[in-house]
């Protein structure tokens, strides 16, 4: 289908990485794209912010505490197609402000994505709840 559509050219579907090689694949992509009909937060999302990648997502309340629309990401409604490209068109003639977005998002992850400061936190809590019986 890739192919019907000319979206070789462009686009890579690499199916399941290898962390160190999504972690090469994401460092040489040029934006992150997700637009699922339902979803929560996705690793792959923060993934892409710790990358500095600029980012397109459906507008799902799971995106909201993460983009601010317009000034770290992008929201599309799901399935509309013309939204979506759009939206990538944007991204793609803004290389300033994408930059700007993925620094942003980056620093986001850092602070309130950090996988390991969030396991200390929730171990803090059952600790916490564990020391109340």
């Amino acid at each position: 289908m890739s192919t019907i559509w000319g979206l070789s050219k462009n686009v890579s579907f690499l199916g399941w990485l290898s962390q160190p090689d999504l972690i090469e694949a994401l460092c040489s992509s040029d934006a992150f794209i997700s637009v699922p009909a339902s979803d929560s937060t996705a690793l792959s999302l923060l993934e892409a912010f710790a990358a500095r990648l600029p980012v397109i997502v459906s507008d799902l309340p799971a995106n909201y505490e993460w983009i601010e629309p317009g000034e770290n990401g992008l929201f599309v409604k799901p399935g509309d197609v013309d939204a979506l490209m759009e939206a990538m068109i944007e991204v793609a003639g803004n290389e300033t402000r994408s930059r700007e977005w993925g620094a942003k998002l980056r620093a986001i992850v850092e602070t309130r994505g950090n996988r390991n400061l969030e396991m200390e936190k929730l171990e803090g809590w059952y600790q916490e709840l564990l020391d109340q019986r």
